[in-house]
């Protein structure tokens, strides 16, 4: 009797990656029945992949690309409507208390059916992760604009500077990532 074969990749995780981090990724997704890759296709079967990942059957890829601030998808992650910052003492404000800055980072898990494309019932599934990291540089962005939102920020005691100018222009000088 034949069956779906996978090739690649192997089961596990297959990489981690930090929030916001430019770039395309790609993994290829290799399977074969009676030798050939060609009747074989692939599909979410469960799980969870990050935002802006997809799998392929053109060219047989999982890929992606992780620019999203997790905060805006991830179930449970989303600011709650009423949160205002408390800096009323650094150890006991409500800084890092929701999200990603909280939970530090996430693991997606999630299960790819390989599976011949005419035969109903011949296939086999792969699972995976992908661990992406928070970016705590996007958690102190997003601090400086709520908590100074309207307000101007002096750079280098002299230049007043909306909370966005005054992020860009640190990063610009190579003070901020």
């Amino acid at each position: 009797m034949f069956e779906v074969i996978w090739i690649s990749p192997n089961a596990g995780p297959l990489a981690t990656y930090i929030e916001l981090q430019v770039g395309v990724f790609s993994f290829p997704l290799v399977a074969t029945y009676e030798g050939s890759s060609d009747l074989v296709d692939f599909v979410l079967q469960s799980g969870e992949l990050p935002q802006n990942f997809q799998i392929s059957n053109i060219n047989n890829t999982l890929h992606g690309t992780i620019i999203t601030e997790m905060d805006l998808y991830v179930n449970g992650w989303v600011r709650p409507e009423d949160f205002t910052y408390d800096t009323e003492d650094t150890s006991g404000g409500n800084y890092a208390t929701y999200g990603s800055a909280l939970a530090g980072g996430k693991t997606f898990t999630f299960t790819i059916r390989a599976f011949h494309t005419t035969l109903p019932g011949t296939f086999k599934d792969r699972t995976f992760s992908i661990h992406v990291e928070n970016n705590y540089s996007s958690d102190r962005d997003s601090f400086v604009l709520d908590y100074f939102e309207g307000d101007k920020l002096l750079y280098n005691g002299e230049q007043e500077l909306t909370p966005l100018q005054w992020i860009i222009k640190q990063k610009n000088d190579g003070f901020y990532d």
